[in-house]
């Protein structure tokens, strides 16, 4: 099953020490070599890229808001995200103490949807 790990900090991370790098380099390389990884990045500074849009959905009601800026309830922002393929919960939840993030790790399971009918 796939997981989603969204990794929240207070602040932007965007750039990091030689050691940082590092140790997501050593993240993304173990999870190569369990076969787990899926896909994963950093993202751009929230503050300065983000932008909001009405989905299709609210179209239809008569809504298209394009917002900018941060958008959590919370000071946080999502900094990065990865996609592993877990066995379970456990497992996910195993390599999300594993992310070297200075925030915390959302850790959701993907919902699986049979399209093809």
């Amino acid at each position: 099953m796939k997981y989603l790990m969204l990794m929240w900090v207070e602040n932007d991370a965007a750039g990091g020490t030689q050691e940082d790098i590092d140790a997501w380099a050593a993240f993304e390389s173990e999870a190569k070599s369990a076969n787990v990884l899926v896909m994963g990045s950093a993202l751009q500074p929230a503050a300065k890229t983000s932008k909001l849009v009405s989905s299709a959905a609210s179209n239809s009601r008569g809504s298209k808001e394009v917002s900018s800026g941060t958008f959590s309830y919370t000071k946080g922002q999502i900094e990065a995200f990865y996609i592993l393929d877990c066995h379970d919960e456990n497992h996910a939840t195993t390599w999300a103490q594993k992310l070297p993030t200075w925030g915390v790790v959302e850790v959701r399971p993907f919902l699986e949807y049979d399209l093809s009918q």
